[in-house]
């Protein structure tokens, strides 16, 4: 084993990456409301067929390369995997179990061969249990985030084949000036620098994105209950979010980049409800991506109106979501035949993605790395399908 792995990764993030963001608020309507977004763009040309070809070379050596060390690390057992990952890919977290685990296994050692009671031996046993738990769920976190970034890669390799052709070399069709367009819809605090952030990450990945603004302008809740106010005064009118939903879709569509025919909506929370209720309007979409947003079914007859694929990434634990609401969600998608999938994350509660949402599963809402990053690997899956 050796570094080759994480600088492959490092190589092939740099060369989907994108430089030039450009930000900006916009004014928009809906009916008489005044509503303000944001906007993140790439403004940089579109990349010549033969910069493509030299891409397409690139990453077929990294991806021939990277899943070749992905298969080495498959094949070894727990304990040669954690002793290994921390010399091809450093993680800190896991460094600090496995630090903690040496430790623990020493007070153990120590504990048995000083003959201490059984209770002393057993309260040392269940640390060391636990921290090897630790130890095995990060390496096979770190090892699913390896396979994820091999599938991105080989996912970007095909889009580059269609793109020039097959064998790699130019054809005469010109790449397209416009790019394909996000909708961010906001979690129920409002549009706030979080979505921002989002959106400059997807405009490093060559999208336009625009975030919603589904409450009005200046209109942004200080505290929770008057999130939660204003969330529930949009979700129990589901045409008005739909509205409001829409206009921030026509605002995105006005900008002069997007591709009208490349168009996905994602949300967090109370946006994640609100891009599905996009769907269920009929919008004229590729796809919705919903982050740990609210998955009931109000109006089952509205599915059949959804005339786009539907991603719910949803945490496995969280306390929020009522089995009878997820099952109807899933009935209402599995009677309209929506093309859909849910993936739920171990461990996750509500919120997950939210960088500020402390740790604590506890109460109810905290944020997950893991399930962050997954779920962030799997909209861009997602978004390489719906964009073909």
């Amino acid at each position: 084993m050796n570094r080759l792995f994480p600088a492959l990764l490092a190589l092939a993030c740099a060369i989907t990456t994108r430089a030039a963001i450009h930000t900006k608020a916009i004014e928009y309507k809906q009916g008489d409301t005044t509503l303000e977004g944001f906007l993140a763009y790439d403004d940089s040309p579109a990349t010549d067929q033969s910069e493509n070809a030299r891409q397409l070379t690139t990453l077929r050596l990294n991806y021939a390369a990277m899943s070749a060390e992905l298969e080495k690390l498959k094949s070894l057992d727990k304990d040669k995997l954690k002793n290994v990952l921390p010399t091809i890919a450093p993680d800190p977290q896991l460094n600090d179990y496995l630090a903690k685990l040496g430790e623990s296994e020493t007070r153990l050692a120590s504990v048995k061969k000083s003959g201490q009671n059984d209770r002393e031996i057993k309260q040392a046993a269940a640390i060391v249990e636990d921290l090897n738990q630790k130890v095995n769920d990060r390496a096979e976190g770190l090892l699913t985030s390896f396979q994820i970034s091999v599938d991105a890669t080989k996912a970007k390799i095909a889009t580059l084949e269609k793109e020039i052709g097959g064998d790699g070399k130019t054809v005469s069709e010109q790449v397209p000036t416009n790019h394909p367009g996000v909708l961010i819809v906001h979690q129920w605090m409002g549009l706030t620098d979080y979505e921002k952030k989002r959106a400059e990450m997807l405009a490093q990945l060559g999208y336009v994105a625009f975030c919603a603004d589904i409450y009005g302008k200046s209109v942004r809740p200080q505290t929770t209950q008057e999130a939660g106010a204003l969330a529930g005064k949009y979700k129990s009118d589901r045409q008005l979010l739909r509205a409001r939903a829409n206009a921030g879709l026509n605002a995105l569509r006005a900008q002069p980049l997007v591709d009208q025919k490349r168009i996905a909506a994602i949300g967090y929370c109370f946006g994640g409800t609100t891009v599905i209720e996009l769907a269920r309007s009929g919008a004229e979409l590729n796809g919705v991506v919903s982050f740990h947003g609210g998955l009931d079914s109000p109006i089952p007859a509205d599915g059949k109106n959804i005339k786009c694929k539907v991603l719910a990434c949803h945490g496995a634990d969280d306390p929020s979501e009522k089995p009878d609401d997820l099952a109807a969600f899933e009935d209402e998608m599995r009677s309209a035949s929506v093309d859909w999938r849910l993936i739920q994350y171990g461990g996750a509660v509500h919120a997950f993605t939210q960088w500020n949402a402390g740790n604590d599963n506890s109460k109810g809402a905290a944020y997950n790395e893991r399930a962050d990053k997954r779920s962030w690997e799997d909209m861009k899956l997602f978004f390489a399908e719906i964009f073909k």
